[in-house]
């Protein structure tokens, strides 16, 4: 006679299965045909219970999952920890000093957002220069829309409007790493710039001219055979208005010069249309048509 096997290794499978050769032995069924099909029975319930079984496991750990995931979240939103916004909407640079001792000065129509819970890292929308305080066991993180840029302490500038379409780190003093969210990073050392082009999706480092990286901390803005587009943009994000131009009138139009930013917008663009031939005239409350001769 055929040798009856029970499984092993787990009590639930074993008291199951010795219930079931009860009721299957007074059932009267002993027929050597009989014990195939009992076997071919008890491999499908075990397969079923195997099954039922690892789905609770599985239901277990995701339980499990969201357990932690709510613990992770209420330590970062811990009671009492409150996102801080800071904006700069004054006529000039503001000059701001972090809980951790870090210095910020915030540039016109720009924005620095953390969490007390979180305070060596922060968002940034617009332009700011940063002296960070050193603190080797917990580095200082700056996000912006694309970038994110972390820091032990050192002097950087960072420029990153929402509608432009570069963003850029310049670097004074010390290193930082540098790259696109979620992306690889790169090291950049002082006097080197690193890049980012929304528009082709590509980063480069590069060297730049210091003393024009941060003149607008000075309400400046210095200008060595720039590009007049390039200025435009600057003008748009400093005043927060919006030029109309065509591009086919400036595109080989360069400028240099160190200009005023005047509280009063028509009184820059005085200085500069007299001394660059470049005519600005007012369409709207914000928006203004500019005119060009010079390059034609």
């Amino acid at each position: 006679m055929k040798e009856k096997t029970t499984p092993s290794g787990n009590y639930e499978e074993s008291e199951f299965h010795r219930q079931a050769e009860w009721v299957w032995q007074s059932s009267g069924n002993t027929e050597p045909e009989d014990e195939i099909l009992r076997d071919r029975i008890w491999t499908r319930i075990r397969k079923s219970i195997r099954k039922e079984r690892y789905a609770f496991y599985r239901l277990a750990a995701a339980a499990v999952l969201v357990v932690l995931i709510s613990v992770g979240l209420g330590w970062y939103l811990m009671p009492g920890s409150e996102e801080i916004r800071i904006a700069n909407e004054n006529n000039t640079p503001r000059h701001i000093t972090l809980e951790d001792g870090s210095k910020v000065i915030l540039n016109r129509h720009s924005s620095l957002t953390y969490h007390t819970s979180r305070k060596r890292k922060v968002r940034l929308s617009g332009e700011a220069f940063f002296d960070i305080s050193r603190d080797t066991l917990h580095p200082f993180e700056i996000e912006t829309e694309v970038l994110r840029v972390t820091v032990l302490g050192t002097r950087f500038n960072v420029y990153s409007y929402h509608e432009n379409p570069d963003s850029r780190v310049s670097l004074y003093s010390g290193k930082v790493s540098v790259g696109v969210k979620n992306g690889p990073e790169e090291k950049i050392y002082p006097g080197e710039e690193y890049q980012y082009n929304f528009e082709n999706n590509q980063g480069v480092v590069r060297k730049f001219r210091r003393e024009n990286a941060v003149s607008w901390t000075s309400s400046l803005i210095r200008c060595n055979d720039t590009p007049l587009e390039d200025l435009f943009i600057k003008i748009e994000n400093y005043y927060g208005i919006t030029l109309v131009y065509d591009p086919e009138e400036v595109k080989t139009c360069h400028i240099t010069g160190t200009f005023k930013m005047e509280d009063d917008i028509s009184g820059f663009f005085r200085i500069i249309g007299f001394s660059h031939n470049i005519h600005i005239e007012k369409i709207t409350t914000g928006k203004y048509r500019v005119i060009s001769d010079s390059c034609k």
